[in-house]
């Protein structure tokens, strides 16, 4: 019986996972690495089914792939009757959604708004930083001539 836990990397999952979705026709799947981002995963999986029998064929497509060549069993959230299904494979988390859930949800722009945030933030540490380093680093200098770089005379 498959576990909770895999000795599969992150890459392998991924390839299981998305041609389990290709082969049940998941429409537009997404591949997001948020490793970056969050210690939560590496990657989500995002896509969407036609219909609620649909959806479960996705869910059971993915599930059976990842028992059979992943050897790992999914934590899994969302009812098979429900309009958003998580699995949960530690490193890879796959959510398959109805399309208007999908939309709802938009986890793309949330977790790319994330992304973006999080690099204007460095981007204004750096920005900071080169500030404090110039603030420090601007201090008077005697030229060889006894005068401080404001020009006056220091000796």
């Amino acid at each position: 019986m498959p576990s909770l836990a895999s000795k599969v990397d992150a890459e392998r999952k991924l390839e299981i996972i998305v041609a389990a979705l290709d082969d049940k026709k998941a429409l537009d799947v997404e591949v997001l690495s948020i490793e970056k981002q969050t210690l939560i995963a590496d990657y989500f999986v995002v896509t969407h089914a036609t219909s609620s029998v649909h959806l479960r064929g996705l869910a059971e497509g993915v599930t059976d792939a990842m028992e059979d060549q992943g050897d790992q069993r999914a934590r899994q959230e969302g009812a098979i009757d429900a309009n958003w299904i998580l699995l949960d494979y530690g490193d890879v988390v796959v959510h398959l959604f109805l399309n208007e859930a999908r939309k709802v949800y938009d986890l793309e722009s949330l977790w790319r708004t994330t992304q973006a945030i999080r690099e204007a933030d460095q981007d204004d540490l750096s920005d900071e930083d080169a500030v404090e380093e110039d603030a420090a680093g601007d201090k008077d200098e005697v030229a060889p001539d006894g005068e401080d770089s404001a020009g006056a005379n220091v000796g």
